[in-house]
């Protein structure tokens, strides 16, 4: 399991932290954008529909039945993560020393 928790889905399977890597986490993130200048006003509440799609009584399960443990944050939080995971995997790239032709 490569997220920093175990899987609903799969709870006997341990982390790899827990497996004698910590620090590491590897997730899958899907997010919603716009284009740019896009109003806050709108942004804010298409976060807010979305955020209360996600989380509502009729999706929940299905994330659960897709082993899907899906996150919930606000527009500056996911910015932050979205900035956080960039980092981290261009520093992973350049360390790598992978190349695009």
């Amino acid at each position: 399991m490569t997220s920093a928790t175990r899987s609903g889905a799969l709870p006997e399977v341990p982390t790899i932290a827990e497996q004698g890597l910590p620090g590491y986490q590897a997730i899958t993130w899907i997010g919603f954008y716009g284009p740019a200048h896009l109003p806050s006003a709108i942004a804010e509440r298409l976060n807010a529909l979305a955020r209360a799609s996600v989380n509502s009584a009729a999706a929940r399960p299905w994330f659960k039945d897709n082993g899907a443990d899906p996150g919930d944050m606000d527009q500056k939080q996911y910015a932050a993560f979205v900035a956080s995971e960039l980092g981290k995997w261009k520093n992973t790239v350049a360390r790598a020393g992978v190349s695009v032709d």
